[in-house]
């Protein structure tokens, strides 16, 4: 079982990349969320059909702990960091790294 990390750029408040996971193609869609201090992700598949939408990002957690994996890797995604708990919008992708754990 090896674990990935998934590079992440933080230069915009806003932004998107796809990936493949678990041998299929995943978009995730960040944002920065200003008014509450937090990162929100949504995934979609290789369709573009949307599998989750508007998820918070919380640091040391699995991303999907309490959400159907229906449609997610069969692994598992998280964001890590040491120290400061939350990524707010500076840290992310440098301080806060997210990563995903194959089955």
């Amino acid at each position: 079982m090896a674990t990935l990390e998934i590079p992440l750029g933080n230069q915009d408040p806003a932004f998107s990349f796809s990936s493949i996971l678990d041998k299929n193609q995943y978009e995730f869609d960040f944002r920065f969320n200003s008014r509450v201090n937090i990162w929100m992700v949504d995934i979609l598949d290789a369709k573009n059909d949307t599998i989750i939408n508007s998820l918070p990002v919380y640091s040391n957690r699995l991303l999907t702990a309490f959400l159907s994996k229906q449609n997610l890797p069969e692994g598992d995604l998280a964001f890590f960091t040491e120290g400061k708990l939350d990524a707010d919008r500076f840290t992310f992708g440098k301080d806060v790294k997210f990563y995903y754990r194959e089955a």
